[in-house]
């Protein structure tokens, strides 16, 4: 039962981790946008790495056991905020 417990908790703690590297991914996303003086080129390296990093997100909630209507929000609001292409 305390084992159970326990496990639950990090399933807790790594949605949470998703969560709060998503919200990362999706915060400097937005700003790199604002951005006038970046070239094309590391603008495109460094949205490839935020949607990187948005992707281990995913990972992680996959690895916290999300539902499937959990783990569709999570891409849905992403694609809604950020820019999936």
């Amino acid at each position: 039962m305390v084992f159970r417990r326990v496990k639950m908790a990090k399933k807790q703690d790594l949605k949470l981790y998703a969560y709060r590297i998503a919200n990362l991914s999706q915060s400097a996303l937005y700003f790199l946008s604002r951005h006038q003086n970046l070239t094309t080129n590391d603008y495109q390296f460094l949205k490839g790495k935020l949607v990187d990093l948005y992707s281990r997100a995913l990972e992680l909630l996959i690895m916290a056991d999300a539902s499937d209507e959990e783990i569709n929000d999570f891409i849905n609001d992403y694609e809604e905020k950020g820019d999936v292409k």
